[in-house]
This record gives structure tokens, sequence and C-alpha cells, in this order.
């Protein structure tokens, strides 16, 4: 098994901003973007089901 963690470039689904995470060992991404500070998770469902959640930042959810 490999145990490298890989890079994955992805666009905030908030404000478009380039992100970068790390897939680790499980298939789990996460990345926080530097721009307006949403979380992106995301998760491999199966092999060609991908599971992801965006969680915005305090500040926005109530807007």
């Amino acid at each position: 098994m490999n145990n490298e963690w890989q890079k994955v470039v992805r666009m905030c689904r908030n404000c478009g901003t380039a992100t970068t995470g790390f897939r680790n060992a499980k298939g789990t991404v996460k990345a926080k973007c530097p721009h307006c500070g949403a979380v992106s998770v995301s998760r491999m469902a199966g092999r060609r089901h991908e599971r992801c959640d965006t969680y915005l930042p305090e500040e926005n959810s109530e807007k």
C-alpha cells in the first residue's frame, strides 16, 4: 500500500480560488481556502463516486 500523500489542486466552490489539499491513505482530501476560509472535504465513496462537502466559515453561514 502506498503511504505517500498525494497533492490535489481544486477550485474553491465558494469564491473560485485555487486550493491545495492532500489525499491520505483512506482517500480523504481536506483543503481550506486561503481567500474565504471555506473548508472542503472530499471522500472516495466508490470507484467512480466522490462525495464532496463544503463548509463555510461562521461569519458567512449566517448571511
